[in-house]
């Protein structure tokens, strides 16, 4: 670890990457900054281009979608990006930055960081493998089909019969990737396969997902076990669905409800399953949850669990601790302060197994 942790925090913000959600995470990244420079007086902005290098970006630059690489940033190896910092916020969405690869960096750097661990970043980047935990954590799911490219080109006429058994609509999703990249809801078998297509630039294995009349929920998590969850928020996209472009730009086009219009009880249930998820992922510090209320039997099943959720002024994750009674100054304080607990816990056992060790 770099030094003693001191009393006035060095927290860094990595933002940008290699991802297709590259502008997603500038976007989340600007309000985190902007919250946590309010709390420490100071942040240490760290960008990863989209060929994944990486630049320390000046103190004073606060919008980094607009970012001026060139005049505003310094190119620099890792190791001093994280010079003289105490903790790391990763604000990547999407493959090399939700999925573990860039957690296991924090690991082997011996860096404390905000977040999930490699386990559970992996497994919840994974829609497939989320939900086969899911299931065996007793949570109910939504009938979908894993298809694989190779499979696909092999014998597409076999692999488009076994998933129309879904029966139309359905969605068509990459199995590894976050914010609605890549995903279509598709009504018949000529718009099925052009989703195929789409998908397949993003990912070699797809989810292919039943569709489900009812509402759209989600739930936010914190902690590291025990965990909180907040009330849960509705939403109603007026679009086909809630895509990257309703989450992220023009939330007016979506209807945002908080608390969400459901019974007490269906309340307490989301609320239970959420933490449910969280721990069966075993996930640290921040996760958001959703999931669906179907409409003509209640029944609640689990979407996902997104272990770096968006974090700007319409996201979801802070307007429901928001209503919750958690500020967000609370909010990302408890957060950094769940990072270091983590950490500290790792360390821990870290030097307990360095004593145990045979030489």
């Amino acid at each position: 670890m770099m030094g003693e942790m001191s009393e006035k925090k060095s927290v860094a913000v990595i933002f940008g990457g290699r991802s297709p959600e590259h502008e997603i995470s500038c976007i989340s990244a600007g309000f985190i900054a902007k919250g946590l420079r309010e709390i420490f007086g100071r942040v240490v902005n760290i960008y990863i281009d989209k060929s994944g290098n990486w630049h320390r970006v000046d103190d004073g630059i606060i919008d980094f979608t607009k970012l001026d690489v060139k005049n505003e940033a310094e190119s620099c190896t890792i190791e001093q990006c994280l010079t003289d910092v105490d903790i790391v916020w990763p604000v990547l969405h999407g493959p090399y930055g939700e999925d573990g690869k860039i957690q296991g960096l924090f690991e082997m750097y011996d860096v404390p960081y905000v977040g999930c661990n490699v386990t559970a970043s992996a497994i919840a980047m994974d829609k497939v493998i989320a939900k086969n935990v899911f299931e065996h954590a007793g949570l109910k799911t939504v009938k979908y089909e894993l298809l694989l490219e190779k499979e696909y080109r092999d014998d597409e006429e076999r692999e488009l019969e076994r998933i129309e058994k879904l029966g139309f609509p359905m969605f068509v999703k990459p199995a590894n990737m976050g914010s609605s990249v890549g995903i279509s809801k598709v009504t018949d078998e000529k718009k099925l396969k052009k989703a195929i297509e789409d998908a397949f630039q993003y990912d070699y294995r797809l989810i292919i997902e039943e569709n489900i009349i009812g509402k759209e929920v989600e739930v936010a998590v914190f902690g590291n076990g025990p965990y909180e969850a907040s009330v849960a928020g509705e939403i109603r996209p007026r679009a086909e669905f809630y895509d990257v472009d309703a989450k992220y730009h023009s939330g007016g086009d979506t209807a945002i409800i908080i608390p969400a219009d459901i019974s007490e009880e269906q309340m307490k249930m989301l609320q239970e399953e959420a933490k449910i998820a969280a721990r069966a992922i075993d996930c640290k510090g921040i996760c958001r949850v959703d999931s669906f209320i179907k409409a003509d039997s209640n029944e609640i099943f689990i979407n996902e669990v997104n272990t770096m959720p968006g974090f700007t002024e319409i996201s979801m994750y802070p307007k429901l601790w928001e209503v919750s009674g958690i500020s967000n100054k609370e909010l990302l304080e408890r957060i950094i302060n769940y990072g270091y607990e983590t950490y500290k816990g790792k360390s821990s056992r870290d030097a307990a197994l360095r004593g145990t060790r045979k030489v």
